[in-house]
């Protein structure tokens, strides 16, 4: 079952035309997974191959959508990483 965050997941159901950026965390090998989210219109931004992934661009529709295939492990957002320093 695809963990996706309750609150990111209310912010897709609220604004499902509008383009979010996300984290698809997949079971299957990520070229793969590439091949199947860019049929189904997905921007694919960045492949994250230390976490198995890939940062991409789609509607919240597509996203909520994806949450019920069985090879998509996780959903979340993709936020800015900042770093300090001292």
């Amino acid at each position: 079952m695809t963990t996706l965050d309750a609150s990111f997941r209310r912010q897709l159901e609220r604004s499902e035309s509008r383009t979010s950026d996300a984290i698809v965390r997949v079971s299957i090998p990520v070229e793969e997974a590439r091949a199947l989210l860019e049929a189904r219109g997905v921007r694919v931004r960045r492949t994250l191959r230390l976490i198995q992934g890939l940062a991409v661009s789609a509607p919240g529709r597509t996203l909520l959508a994806l949450a019920a295939e069985p090879w998509v492990q996780r959903i979340e957002p993709d936020l800015p990483v900042h770093t300090q320093t001292s």
